[in-house]
């Protein structure tokens, strides 16, 4: 996840066209932050003696990691339109 969180902190969102942040770039941040909630109860109960990674920590897990998935899945759809948009401009993948 620090990784990603790196990569994300170093996007220049300013300088980035509004529709590939609204169609794009939201979702992405969406699933980032699922994905980071899913770790952070991994996390927790990890480092509780009695916890265990099943019943409802493994359901909300579960549940961040698909949330995450479905935004991803989004995302990619809405770039499919982000890069036609841009046919033939300076943008990557374009």
């Amino acid at each position: 996840m620090g990784d990603a969180q790196v990569a994300y902190d170093n996007v220049p969102f300013g300088r980035l066209d509004s529709r590939c942040t609204l169609k794009v770039g939201v979702a992405l941040e969406d699933a980032l932050n699922q994905y980071i909630r899913a770790f952070n109860s991994w996390n927790k109960c990890f480092q509780a003696y009695a916890c265990e990674v099943e019943g409802a920590v493994l359901a909300g897990i579960r549940r961040h990691w698909s949330e995450a998935t479905e935004r991803l899945d989004y995302a990619s759809k809405r770039l499919g339109t982000v890069r036609a948009y841009h046919e033939g401009a300076d943008f990557p993948g374009g």
